[in-house]
Formats: C-alpha cells, sequence, structure tokens
C-alpha cells in the first residue's frame, strides 16, 4: 500500500455533513474507513425505516443523500484507482522476480553443464589409466598366465594332502627361462609392440553427454512451465 493510500484511509481527509436543525448543518472531518462506516451504519437504519418517515427531514436520509456525491464520493474513486495502480505495480514486481528466478534457473544449469565437461574428461582419463594396464598386456602372456594358473590348480588337486607341494617349481616348468624373460619384458612394455586402446570411450562419452542434455533440458521446460503458469496468474490477478 502507497502513503497516498494508507493517508487516504487513515487520516482525516474526507468531511462528511450532519444535519443539526431545519436550517442549518455541521461537517466533520473522518478518515475513508470511518467515513465507510458511518455510511454503512446509516443505510442500515434507512433500511428499516418507516415509508412515511423518509424525508429530507430526517437526520440520517439527509447525511446519506449530503454525502453520497461529495467528498466520501470523491475519496471511494481516488482509493479505487489507487489499489488498481498499486495492485498493477505489483503485478509486474512479481513478474519481473519471476523472470530474474527464471534466467537464475537457466544460467545455473548451463553453467552446471559446463563444469561436468571437464570432470566426466578427468575421470575418463583416470579410467583409461587403470585400463591402460591390462590392455598393455600382451595376449601371449594373459595365455601363459592363465596356463600356469590352471596347472598350478591341477597340481594342487591332483596332490591333495602333500603339505609339501613344491608350487614355484611347479611354475617354472611351464616355460624356459629365456621364454618367461621375454614375456614379463612384453608384459612391462619393452617389446616395442603398440600400446592397446580401450574401445568405445567416444561413443560412451557422446551417450553420457546426450542423456545429461536431455535431463537439463526436461528440467529447463519445467522451469519454463512454472514460469509461464505464475505469469499468467500475475496477469489474470
Amino acid at each position: 500500500m502507497s502513503d497516498e493510500h494508507d493517508q487516504l484511509l487513515n487520516n482525516k481527509t474526507v468531511t462528511l455533513y450532519f444535519k443539526e436543525d431545519a436550517t442549518s448543518s455541521k461537517n466533520l472531518s473522518f478518515s475513508l474507513t470511518e467515513s465507510i462506516l458511518q455510511i454503512s451504519s446509516t443505510i442500515f437504519t434507512i433500511s428499516n425505516m418507516q415509508l412515511k418517515d423518509f424525508t429530507e427531514a430526517n437526520e440520517d436520509v439527509f447525511f446519506l443523500m449530503q454525502n453520497s456525491f461529495n467528498d466520501f464520493h470523491i475519496g471511494l474513486l481516488k482509493s479505487s484507482t489507487l489499489y488498481v495502480t498499486e495492485l498493477l505495480d505489483r503485478s509486474n514486481e512479481r513478474e519481473e522476480i519471476s523472470l530474474i528466478l527464471y534466467i537464475l534457473s537457466l544460467v545455473a544449469l548451463v553453467i552446471s553443464f559446463i563444469v561436468l565437461i571437464p570432470v566426466v574428461h578427468s575421470v575418463n582419463q583416470q579410467k583409461d589409466k587403470v585400463l591402460s594396464l591390462f590392455c598393455e598386456i600382451d595376449n601371449s602372456v594373459i595365455r601363459l598366465l592363465s596356463a600356469r594358473c590352471e596347472k598350478f590348480i591341477n597340481g594342487l588337486q591332483a596332490e591333495e594332502g602333500n603339505d609339501e607341494i613344491d608350487s614355484n617349481e611347479e611354475i617354472d616348468g611351464a616355460m624356459p627361462a629365456e621364454d618367461d624373460l621375454d614375456e614379463y619384458n612384453m608384459l612391462a612394455g619393452t617389446t616395442g609392440k603398440r600400446t592397446k586402446k580401450a574401445k568405445g570411450k567416444t561413443k560412451t562419452d557422446t551417450q553420457f553427454f546426450v542423456k545429461f542434455f536431455i535431463a537439463l533440458c526436461c528440467i529447463q521446460a519445467y522451469y519454463l512451465q512454472n514460469f509461464l503458469l505464475n505469469t499468467d496468474a500475475v496477469n489474470t490477478a
């Protein structure tokens, strides 16, 4: 409520005229709120009067007829105008706040998407480092280690109950020492073979970003719907 409207409603700015006798009247100042109460009380009194008493000589009839189109009427018009103006100002303010909140939500989503890109890239780098440990092992070395493990397990099963199984001897008998050295050099990457790379990395990243972008679009659509509904509610209020 504006200061002007508050003064109109609460300060004594409306003059009302009262009948003193048959030839004279007096005027008193009231606030618009008090004036409305005075007029309402007079209307209630007149509505219960007998028809024969309904004359200008009656104080209540005089009060209603004298004040309905004077300062009281002007005060009501002014109050209505101020109310409409304040309502429009408040609606515009609420609409601006809704627009600011919507823009902030859009900016937050864009920032989150931008921040996610280096995070995902960093995670992928760490994942590639782990996967590269396995990709650098040659297939022949994998087969060798698998054969040794299988031979060792078979030896344990065949000689169950013997507490002095020499597992190291069983493992060393799988291949000549020179071949072992070559295979371990291959495992360490000293053979000069090109390192295998993890497949599907680009495709996986693209799918992830597409899904994340679709999720952001859904969230933004929800914010947009709320903004439009809020704007429509403000404009029709």
